[in-house]
């Protein structure tokens, strides 16, 4: 388990961080952004990498269902690996979605990553992409949201453990269509996901009535929600997200 699942509210919203030196930084560039505790962000636009390896065709073909649904605006690369120059461009945006294998760092090195100047919200759905890993036995511990956040990026959200790549893809889903508004009028909560699962996007002749659509501006309160049908032990290993920086709230919904 989670530490984070022994919260007694299972909204409680966590987010970790890495050292106080990293908590000061952070909040020496975003602290005239600060209102009522949470980083107030007006996310216009963003971009995104899927399957840059060309590996996971059944992931490809559900998030550009998703992506060309939800936010067909977006500027998302498939299937294809992404120059250093693209990669810039796309941390300059107001969001970055990476969803692939691992943390995406073997398309731009943390090394580059952290010399970067990077305002981008970045989401990394990919198995163990913010876990922390030891080189040796005597190294330090690291891991992708380190070389991010000595980037100033405000907040990574990524996955501790190996993860299905359905399970990756439902819970990516879920936070990103809860956090980002769209125009469509049939919210992704009311989506059939055996028919999204199978190619196409339909109403759940069930769900799609009862569903409340979930919008929240707090994407801590997103996150703390999204894993909570999956922090029980069987189904420990399938996402296990956390959320790692400071606290952002986007005010694209409603100003706060």
């Amino acid at each position: 388990m989670f530490w984070e699942s022994i919260c007694l509210n299972q909204f409680q919203e966590v987010c970790r961080i890495s050292s106080l030196f990293t908590l000061s930084k952070l909040y020496k560039k975003y602290k005239s952004m600060i209102k009522n505790g949470y980083v107030v962000l007006n996310i216009k636009n963003g971009n995104g990498v899927v399957n840059p390896d060309n590996n996971l065709p059944q992931n490809e073909k559900r998030m550009k269902l998703f992506f060309d649904y939800w936010m067909p605006s977006w500027n998302i690369l498939y299937n294809t690996r992404p120059t250093q120059e693209q990669l810039e461009e796309f941390y300059k945006s107001d969001c970055y979605i990476y969803t692939g294998h691992g943390h995406g760092l073997h398309l731009l090195s943390g090394k580059k990553v952290a010399e970067l100047q990077i305002n981008a919200v970045v989401f990394l759905f990919g198995c163990d992409s913010v876990r922390l890993t030891s080189t040796g036995h005597h190294a330090e511990m690291s891991g992708s949201h380190l070389y991010y956040h000595n980037a100033l990026c405000p907040a990574v959200i990524g996955s501790l453990v190996i993860g299905l790549d359905y399970s990756m893809d439902l819970i990516s889903c879920n936070i990103v269509s809860s956090w980002i508004p769209s125009k469509q009028k049939l919210h992704w909560s009311q989506v059939d996901y055996r028919s999204w699962k199978m190619g196409n996007i339909q109403e759940d002749p069930i769900m799609g009535i009862s569903a409340c659509p979930d919008f929240e501006r707090r994407l801590a309160t997103i996150v703390a929600k999204a894993r909570k049908p999956y922090d029980n032990e069987k189904n420990y290993n399938t996402v296990g997200i956390v959320y790692r920086g400071l606290p952002v709230y986007n005010s694209s919904r409603a100003k706060m």
